[in-house]
């Protein structure tokens, strides 16, 4: 089981300038994606059950696997050489390390010009899960790609213009819609019985059977506030 540690956002300037904060080379994957793109067997059933890609956008989860795959295959002598090699071959000296090896370890792993994944593949999947679902060998293609859109917004601050009036409502009013916080509860209003809260009325969860996420959705958007028959 990977062990993930909570990140404190109030106190982000004080962590190690190595810690990491999404994936921004391949070798930031965890052993497990790793391994995902190393067992795909390009049947192409996440291809043919992607929205993103029957709706000609660029992204296709087969190709973006296979493309981190023979990146990390091609960059595994850079990440395996020290020091002294990296420098020789940058040199002229590819006795050890090939030009070819010092190219994948200098490659942008997200980028516009040249890099492994471009930026309009990364940011045209809507993180449906439809080719984590279909996959025969269990990759999570969309843990990837939001890994590296995690270390886009946070580190490279690289991320789709659309996205700045989100950002800004999430840090404003905690939803994306930019809503009065103070009308998160207001779907409840109309019921015949309390809605209790964690956080308020909860202070022990041992204390409650079941908990139910209503969400920034559930809570604003009229839509997703419809009664629907069960």
């Amino acid at each position: 089981m990977i062990k993930a540690e909570p990140i404190d956002f109030e106190e982000i300037e004080e962590l190690d300038e190595d810690a990491a904060l999404g994936v921004g080379k391949v070798e930031d994957f965890t052993w497990k994606g790793l391994l995902d793109f190393s067992t795909c067997t390009e049947c192409g059933r996440c291809q043919e059950q992607c929205p993103a890609w029957h709706t000609e956008k660029p992204l296709s989860p087969k190709m973006l696997v296979t493309a981190l795959r023979n990146h990390h295959h091609d960059k595994a002598p850079w990440l395996l050489a020290t020091e002294d090699q990296r420098t020789a071959a940058e040199s002229g000296d590819h006795s050890v390390l090939t030009a070819e090896a010092l190219a994948a370890g200098t490659i942008d792993l997200v980028g516009d010009d040249g890099a492994v994944i471009d930026t309009d593949i990364l940011w045209s999947c809507t993180t449906c899960g439809a080719c984590v679902e279909q996959c025969p060998v269990d990759i999570e293609h969309v843990d990837a790609i939001v890994d590296m859109r995690r270390y886009q917004t946070l580190i490279e601050s690289a991320f789709p213009s659309e996205l700045g009036g989100l950002f800004k409502n999430l840090e404003n009013k905690q939803n994306p819609w930019g809503m009065s916080a103070r009308a998160r509860l207001d779907w409840a209003k109309d019921l015949d019985f309390d809605v209790p809260m964690v956080g308020g009325d909860v202070e022990d969860l041992a204390e409650m059977d079941y908990l139910f996420w209503v969400g920034c959705a559930g809570a604003f958007e009229d839509r997703a506030k419809r009664p629907r028959e069960l």
